[in-house]
């Protein structure tokens, strides 16, 4: 019975350590459970911290940019109010630069239109200087807009202010008459073709940079001149074409080529023409006496003076009394053939005239006074015209190669 017993004991006990085995099993799985679950929450955690850093971080940077918004925004408006002034200054420069190249052009083309050759230069390059200031890549300071460039020579739309002031008239050529410009300014005001016909032409030389001389059209770009300060012209009258031709080696000469090529057509008086050039032609020297004397004479008898070359006895126009004086010679001394000044040779115009005056009216009727007038009735009609203005010099010539 003993022996039993403890047999039913040690099964017994035996089934207690398995159990207890199996319970410490269990519990060593769920405790290894437990730590990798632990493990796993720390990291969270880490992380977690981690980016709670992070975003602390950023939090700050942000409110840190938050507060330096008012600073940056007042550095702004200071950039912003600057730049404004900056851009006023260059405005009121610019306004400033255009009112003086304005200012410049009127007073140069009004002296011009007054005195057009003589001193004008430096006045031109002034101008020159002032339009280059404010020109564009698409414009030349003087010539306007380019059309065309033909290799031997440009074509341009130009403005006539500009060009007038901006150029200089070449001075061996006829004389410019402002006179025959105001009245092709006035014909034009009444025409009903739109625009300017033709192109002027114009030389390029060395002496005027970015300018020229005006060797074809002076008189039209003198009346576009006078047309442009009118507030009621068509627009059309605003631009004019000109063909520029480039400087070379020998321009002066190339230029009087230039000029006598385009006048072929419609010959140019004796004393237009340069006299080292062309013969029979008139000195710079002569030029200025004989023109001094007729502008003299024409502002002393302007009834009598007409634009038209084809004009009535005992009307003269102005460059036919120009060059009959030239060709008649009597600029110079009869004595010693020495130049007169422009005084002594309108004294001697003067003093022809009241010696004409001075004729009775029986000695117009002989033929040696050579009159310029056929008919009985017209000769009737001039002498009572040149009676009545006190002017008998475009009656005849006679008194140019025979004074009396």
């Amino acid at each position: 019975m003993g022996a039993s017993q403890s047999s039913a004991e040690l099964k017994t006990a035996e089934a207690t350590i398995k159990r207890l085995e199996r319970e410490l099993k269990a519990a060593s799985s769920a405790f290894a459970n437990k730590e990798n679950s632990l493990k796993s929450l720390t990291e969270e955690l880490t992380n977690a911290k981690s980016k709670l850093e992070s975003a602390t971080a950023t939090l700050e940077a942000s409110q840190k940019k938050i507060s330096e918004v008012p600073r940056l925004e007042l550095a702004l408006k200071e950039i912003r109010s600057a730049a404004e002034i900056e851009r006023a200054k260059a405005r009121h420069a610019e306004s400033e630069l255009f009112r003086t190249r304005d200012e410049l052009e009127k007073k140069t083309g009004e002296a011009k239109f007054v005195q057009p050759v003589r001193g004008m230069n430096e006045a031109v390059n002034l101008v020159v200087t002032a339009n280059r200031a404010i020109a564009t890549e698409e414009r030349h300071p003087i010539f306007g807009r380019l059309l065309h460039d033909f290799g031997y020579k440009k074509l341009y739309v130009s403005d006539p202010g500009t060009l007038w002031s901006g150029t200089a008239l070449w001075e061996k050529q006829r004389a410019f008459r402002e006179d025959r410009a105001k009245m092709i300014a006035e014909s034009k005001k009444q025409a009903q073709v739109k625009g300017w016909p033709g192109a002027l032409c114009i030389a390029e030389t060395a002496d005027l940079p970015d300018s020229g001389y005006v060797v074809d059209g002076q008189h039209r770009l003198g009346a576009a001149w006078l047309l442009k300060n009118q507030d009621d012209i068509d627009a059309s009258l605003h631009e004019i074409l000109i063909e520029v031709y480039p400087a070379t080696e020998n321009t002066h000469k190339d230029i009087f080529n230039l000029f006598a090529e385009i006048n072929k057509a419609e010959p140019v008086p004796l004393i237009d023409m340069p006299h080292d050039q062309v013969e029979g032609g008139a000195s710079i020297d002569e030029r200025q006496v004989i023109d001094f004397a007729a502008n003299q004479l024409k502002s002393m008898f302007p009834d009598m003076f007409k634009p038209s070359r084809n004009c009535r006895p005992p009307h003269l126009n102005l460059d036919n009394l120009r060059n009959e004086i030239h060709k008649a010679g009597i600029w110079r001394n009869s004595k010693d053939d020495s130049a007169l000044s422009g005084e002594q040779l309108l004294e001697l115009l003067l003093e022809q005239n009241s010696k004409l005056a001075a004729l009775s009216p029986e000695s117009w009727n002989d033929a040696s006074l050579g009159l310029r007038i056929n008919s009985k009735s017209s000769r009737e009609s001039a002498l009572n015209k040149a009676s009545k203005f006190k002017f008998y010099l475009g009656l005849t010539w006679k008194w140019l190669h025979d004074p009396l």
